[in-house]
């Protein structure tokens, strides 16, 4: 019994993913896909394959000179970075209308997942 049971339950999942319909002779099968659910792209994932792209400026002295050829699309930024920066950038960068991100990392880790022997402040990510 068992093992009928199995068989019919097999045999409704392939009624219910095929659905054939006669029309005018000839037979149409529609199968119906699975639905993948993905996660939201987190901002880490973002940046290492920004940085495979080579679409990334590292660093305050080239993300603002990037901001001033107009390269830059967004510009992230460090929870540690020192404000003086952080202040010059945020303004220069509402000036030329380009979205600044407050990181929740430090600069140390940054530079980690980055996967840079160095710590990083700042980070431009490039127009495509």
């Amino acid at each position: 019994m068992a093992k009928e049971n199995k068989n019919q339950k097999a045999k409704e999942k392939e009624n219910s993913k095929e659905q054939s319909k006669k029309s005018e002779g000839y037979t149409i099968k529609i199968e119906r896909q699975k639905q993948v659910k993905r996660k939201p792209e987190t901002v880490m994932a973002k940046l290492r394959k920004e940085l495979k792209g080579k679409q990334l400026t590292i660093g305050y002295a080239t993300t603002m000179k990037a901001i001033a050829k107009d390269e830059i699309n967004e510009v992230l930024i460090s929870k540690d970075c020192p404000e003086r920066m952080a202040k010059e950038l945020e303004e220069i960068a509402s000036k030329a209308s380009i979205a600044v991100q407050k990181l929740n990392i430090d600069k140390e880790q940054l530079g980690n997942v980055l996967k840079k022997p160095f710590h990083i402040a700042v980070l431009g990510i490039k127009k495509k």
